[in-house]
């Protein structure tokens, strides 16, 4: 039953990156999945749980490839190994960060994103919690969340958008991991 699941998820994916989340229809994830009509709604509602359901498979991964690195209880490793494990599972994960990136975007603007929208905030209040609790502590300036979050992930949004699937060297990796860090750290 998982392994159908997953199927109608992977062609779902394949459709939402070839056709976009507005041009893609059920008929289309049904042919690409092999899956019946049925089959499909008796895991999903429709093409938005689809998506949230890919965003969540998508945030463990990068989450369980932060946790590869070394997650920490402090400030600085929590951000380096955040930033770290996004830029890991990005690279390993070419397509399925292309249509993450689509989702973060288009979740501000599409009506029928709700379960999407409501991951994804319920996602960037927790890292706001664990970073007002850094300024509280003196650890990390005092920025509103979304410029802070812009410092620390934008450079890794940015390299793996532009690195369109290919290899980022580790000295690469390695300085905007660094980079992440002393753009919020407490001077």
């Amino acid at each position: 039953m998982e392994n159908r699941r997953q199927e109608i998820l992977d062609g779902a994916l394949e459709v939402f990156l070839q056709r976009g989340f507005d041009g893609a229809t059920m008929a289309a994830i049904r042919e690409r999945s092999g899956a019946s009509t049925g089959s499909i709604y008796h895991f999903f509602n429709g093409k938005a749980e689809m998506a949230a359901a890919l965003l969540e498979k998508a945030t463990l991964e990068w989450s369980l490839r932060s946790r590869d690195v070394e997650l920490g209880e402090d400030a600085e490793r929590s951000i380096k190994a955040s930033v770290a494990g996004f830029l890991i599972w990005g690279q390993e994960n070419p397509r399925l960060f292309a249509f993450m990136d689509d989702l973060l975007a288009r979740s501000r603007v599409t009506e029928d994103f709700g379960p999407v929208a409501d991951m994804l905030n319920s996602g960037r209040r927790a890292a706001g919690d664990a970073y007002a609790r850094w300024v509280s502590a003196k650890l990390v300036q005092d920025l509103p969340w979304d410029v802070a979050y812009a410092l620390i992930m934008g450079p890794a949004y940015a390299i793996l958008r532009n690195s369109a699937g290919g290899r980022i060297p580790d000295d690469s990796v390695a300085q905007i991991v660094r980079s992440a860090w002393l753009s919020v750290r407490q001077q």
